[in-house]
């Protein structure tokens, strides 16, 4: 499988705990089925950077010959998130060739996690890209 999680995806940095106190919110309650099904959900339905749509596909592509992508951290608040409506929640997650990618979620009623929002850093500049 293309998906790999870091041994420690589940625990709050303890830098960002530090530095942002209760601001922090981190769901150690969401499991890797839920990130799995979410990433599987979310292929085909981010269009326009390929940077995007290329980590969708090695996150739902079974072939040994697909780029591994790793959750190196779990569901949190972002730390930048200073608004008043509520919580924003994302998962970080990178792939083999050295892309790292902020995956914004909402949770519905059953659990279930839906991806609505990807962004990255290209050339010092943050690419938003939403579901479609």
């Amino acid at each position: 499988m293309a998906i790999k999680f870091h041994p420690q995806w589940k625990i709050a940095d303890p830098w960002y705990t530090q530095r942002y106190g209760s601001y922090q919110v981190f769901l150690d309650s969401v499991n890797q089925q839920q990130i799995m099904a979410a990433l599987w959900a979310a292929n085909g339905h981010f269009r326009g950077q390929p940077w995007v749509t290329e980590i969708l596909q090695d996150a739902a592509s079974t072939s040994q010959h697909s780029y591994d992508v790793t959750i190196e951290q779990g569901v949190h608040q972002p730390e930048s998130y200073a608004g008043e409506d509520g919580f924003i929640l994302h998962f970080t997650m990178r792939n083999s060739r050295g892309r790292a990618y902020h995956l914004y979620v909402k949770q519905k009623d059953n659990g279930a996690l839906t991806i609505n929002e990807i962004s990255f850093m290209r050339n010092g500049a943050q690419v938003q890209v939403f579901y479609s």
